[in-house]
C-alpha cells in the first residue's frame, strides 16, 4: 500500500467499531471479506480495500477513517433509494454463499468423521474460507447501510416523522420505526427455541407439567433423550460465537427444565408461536394508518431484510468457525494447539497445513497480548505485534470520547418497551455473572457469549450498532425492550444504577 492509499483509507482513522470474544484467525476472515473485490462494481468510488484490527486479548478494535465510513454509508444508502436491485442482490448472493456454506461444512462433517489428513483438510478450508468471504462481502453492503453514523435508521425515522405528522399521529415515530422494520422470518435461533418448547411440550403430554427433577427426567426417557440429542445434532452452532462451544446436551436439558420449570408451557408456546403473525399485522395496520407510498414501504422492507441477512450471515459463520475448529482439531497435535492456530492468519493456517511452518512459539505468545493485522482485498496481510504494533498505530489519530457528565442518554429503538433497573456495564465475557435476573444490560454492543447474561436482563443499552446489530435482533427474538446506539451509555452509567429505559422514546435515564 503506497502512501497515498495509507492517507485515503487510513489516514486519522479512528477505532470505531469494538467486539470481544473473538480471535485473530475468524475476525480477520471477516475483515478480508469487507475488502472482497467483488465489492468494486457496488460500493465504486467508496470500496474500501483495506483496514487495521488491533487485538487485545480476545478483544479487538476496527481502524478506518472516520470521513471515508461515512461517505460509504451515504453511497450505499442513496443507492438502495434508487437502485432496488441493489437489495435484491444482497439477499440472493447472501443465500448463495450461505447454501455453499452447507454443503462444504457437511463435506467437513463427513471427513472428520473418517479422519482427515492435512492436505483435505486444507482443500476443505480453501473453499470454506472463499465462500465465508464472499458471504462477507455481500453483508458488508447490509452493515454498511447504518454502521457507524446509523445513516439508514436516521433516513427511516425522518421519513416516518414527515407521515406521522400529516396523519396528525401522537404514537411515537421511533416506536412505528422499530416495529416497521422488524423481520418475521423464521430464523436458526428462532427454530431453535422452537425445538426446545416442543420438547417441553411432550414433557407437560406425560401430564409431568412440573417435574421434581427435568434434567433427571429427559436422561431417564428415552424418547426425551432422543428429541434432546436430536436438537444438539441439528442446531449444535446456533450460539457457537468465534469461540464455541458448541451446544451440550446439558444445556439443552437445563434451558428445557428452565421452561417446563415456569409452567403453562402450552400458553407460552401460542404466544411464542403467533410473535411472528401479531408483528406482520401490526405492521400491516401501521402502514394503512400513515399511508405510506410505495417507495416508503420498499425502504423499510429494505430495512427489515437487511436486518435478516446479517443474522442469517452470522448464522453461517457460527456454522463455519464451528467446522473450522472441528476440522482443526483433527490435524494438530502436542506441539500446536487449537488455541495456537486461531492466533494465525487464514494464509498461515493454510500454510502449516501444506509444510507444517507456523511462526515462533515467542511470536504466538506475543499475539495473545497484542498484534495488529492489516488486511489488504482478500489476498495480503500483515500482522505485527510488540513495539512494532504500537509504533503502527501511532500512525492513527484516534478521536478521544465524548466524556461530558450527563444522567440519561438518548439512542435509536431496537424493541420498543420500558423497563427500570440495575445497570450492569458488561465490557467482557468475564462481566457476565454481574448480570442478575431484572438488571439493565449495558455494554459497547452485544455479542454471542452475553446470551446468558441477556436472557436474565430486562432490557438491553449499547454505545454503537444500529437496526442491524446484534442487540437489535436479540432483543426483538427475546421481546425486550433495548435501545442502541447510545454512544456513551457505558461511560455515563456505572454498576448500580438505578436507571429507566425509555425503549418507547429511545431514553434511557439514571433515577
Amino acid at each position: 500500500m503506497n502512501q497515498r492509499q495509507f492517507k485515503k483509507y487510513l489516514g486519522e482513522a479512528e477505532a470505531l467499531h469494538s467486539e470481544f470474544g473473538v480471535t485473530p484467525l475468524t475476525i480477520t476472515l471477516i475483515q478480508h471479506g469487507f475488502h472482497h473485490p467483488l465489492l468494486k462494481k457496488y460500493l465504486r468510488e467508496w470500496y474500501l480495500p483495506t483496514s487495521v484490527v488491533e487485538c487485545i486479548g480476545d478483544k479487538i478494535n476496527w481502524f478506518i477513517s472516520a470521513d471515508f465510513l461515512r461517505a460509504q454509508e451515504h453511497f450505499v444508502v442513496d443507492t438502495i433509494k434508487r437502485d432496488r436491485s441493489l437489495v435484491k442482490t444482497v439477499i440472493r448472493e447472501s443465500r448463495r454463499q450461505g447454501k455453499a456454506i452447507d454443503l462444504i461444512v457437511r463435506k467437513i462433517d463427513t471427513a472428520s468423521s473418517k479422519g482427515v489428513t492435512a492436505k483435505r483438510a486444507a482443500l476443505l478450508l480453501i473453499k470454506l474460507f472463499a465462500a465465508m468471504e464472499q458471504l462477507c462481502a455481500y453483508g458488508f453492503i447490509a452493515v454498511l447501510s447504518d454502521l457507524y453514523y446509523f445513516t439508514f435508521t436516521r433516513e427511516l425515522t425522518t421519513l416516518i416523522e414527515q407521515y406521522a405528522a400529516s396523519q396528525g399521529s401522537a404514537q411515537p415515530v421511533k416506536e412505528y420505526v422499530s416495529i416497521l422494520i422488524t423481520p418475521t422470518v423464521k430464523t436458526v435461533t428462532w427454530k431453535y427455541k422452537q425445538a426446545l418448547f416442543q420438547l417441553a411440550l411432550k414433557i407437560a403430554r406425560l401430564g409431568i407439567t412440573r417435574p421434581a427433577n427435568p434434567p433427571k427426567l429427559i436422561i431417564s426417557n428415552k424418547i426425551l433423550l432422543k428429541q434432546a440429542q436430536q436438537i444438539v445434532r441439528e442446531f449444535y452452532a446456533v450460539n457457537y460465537g468465534h469461540r464455541g462451544p458448541a451446544l451440550t446436551l446439558k444445556a439443552i436439558i437445563s434451558e428445557v427444565a428452565d421452561l417446563v420449570s415456569k409452567n403453562k408451557v402450552h400458553r407460552a408456546y401460542r404466544a411464542f408461536i403467533s410473535e411472528h403473525t401479531a408483528i406482520r399485522a401490526k405492521q400491516c395496520r401501521y402502514i394503512r394508518r400513515l399511508k405510506l407510498s410505495k417507495q416508503a414501504v420498499y425502504l423499510l422492507e429494505a430495512a427489515k431484510q437487511f436486518i435478516y441477512i446479517k443474522g442469517f450471515r452470522l448464522e453461517k459463520l457460527y456454522q463455519s468457525y464451528a467446522a473450522i475448529d472441528r476440522l482443526l482439531s483433527q490435524v494438530t497435535d502436542h506441539k500446536i494447539s487449537l488455541d495456537n492456530l486461531k492466533r494465525c492468519s487464514k494464509f498461515e493456517v493454510l500454510r502449516f497445513l501444506k509444510d507444517g511452518k507456523l511462526p515462533t512459539a515467542r511470536e504466538l505468545t506475543r499475539r495473545t497480548r497484542h498484534l495488529t493485522y492489516t488486511a489488504w482485498q482478500h489476498t495480503k496481510a500483515k500482522i505485527r505485534t510488540g513495539a512494532a504494533a504500537g509504533r503502527y498505530l501511532q500512525t492513527f489519530v484516534a478521536k478521544t470520547k465524548d466524556n461530558k457528565v450527563r444522567f440519561s442518554v438518548h439512542g435509536n429503538i431496537a424493541c420498543a418497551g420500558r423497563a427500570t433497573g440495575t445497570a450492569k456495564i458488561v465490557q467482557s465475557g468475564k462481566d457476565m455473572q454481574k448480570v442478575r435476573e431484572g438488571d439493565i444490560l449495558v455494554a459497547v454492543q452485544t455479542i454471542p457469549e452475553l446470551l446468558p447474561a441477556m436472557k436474565k436482563a430486562a432490557a438491553f443499552v449499547t454505545d454503537i450498532g444500529g437496526i442491524t446489530s446484534h442487540a437489535a435482533i436479540v432483543s426483538r427474538e427475546m421481546g425486550k425492550p433495548c435501545v442502541i446506539g447510545t454512544r456513551v451509555a457505558t461511560q455515563v452509567f456505572k454498576d448500580g444504577d438505578l436507571v429507566e429505559v425509555d425503549a418507547i422514546k429511545g431514553i434511557v435515564q439514571k433515577i
